[in-house]
């Protein structure tokens, strides 16, 4: 029965330690271009696929990175909009807050290039002119929306989506260049902890019991 505990609470550490996700954050610090100016369209960083967004080295500006957002001198990342390019996102049929369907390939957006899902904790973003709609998909379906008129004085913009896996900029960018939008600092996968969430109570009975019978089982060996 000990021996039979332990084998089930070792399989349930390894399948808890095979989906445990690794924190990051995405400065975006270490891009630069070949030649001043020269931008590039759809680019991975990370463990994630950026689409119609661009970072370009400037070196007139002060500092000399092309940056909308205050008080943040580092390299971000700017909405860009280049035609041909290959295909975005997986998904099709892609539908908005008003329930309105728009080919994921005319915005820009940032998603997992495995399809693993992930949590946006939150990230530094600025917008050119008007305010930029956020939404958040779960295996091409809607499941969370913000705006950039939601970060604070610091352009933080918190927002601990979980189990997302794109992340879509409506609007962003357009021919005006009204909708552009600025990255920068993006934490993903940090812990959350929901709101009034309370623990499985087959799960800590179970871990209980399995580690329950590693102690016994480890005692009787060192008694033996």
């Amino acid at each position: 029965m000990l021996k039979m505990l332990c084998r089930l609470s070792l399989l349930v550490l390894t399948f808890h330690a095979c989906s445990y996700v690794y924190a990051e954050t995405l400065t975006f610090n270490e891009l630069t271009s070949p030649s001043d100016g020269e931008a590039f369209p759809v680019f991975s960083y990370g463990n994630f696929t950026f689409y119609y967004f661009s970072w370009a080295y400037n070196s007139a500006l002060n500092p000399p990175t092309p940056n909308l957002i205050p008080n943040d001198p580092t390299q971000s990342i700017f909405s860009n909009y280049y035609p041909f390019q290959p295909a975005p996102y997986p998904y099709n049929g892609l539908l908005d807050p008003n329930g309105d369907s728009f080919y994921s390939g005319d915005v820009s957006s940032f998603y997992s290039t495995s399809g693993r899902p992930f949590t946006l904790n939150n990230m530094l973003v600025a917008a050119y002119d008007k305010p930029v709609t956020i939404l958040g998909y779960r295996k091409g379906i809607l499941v969370d929306q913000s705006s950039t008129s939601a970060a604070n004085d610091l352009d933080l913009l918190t927002l601990n989506w979980t189990n997302i896996d794109a992340v879509f900029f409506e609007n962003s960018p357009d021919i005006l260049g009204e909708y552009y939008v600025d990255l920068d600092t993006i934490n993903i996968n940090e812990p959350v902890t929901p709101t009034n969430s309370t623990p499985e109570p087959s799960t800590i009975v179970l871990l209980g019991s399995g580690l329950f019978g590693l102690l016994t089982y480890a005692r009787r060996g060192i008694q033996s």
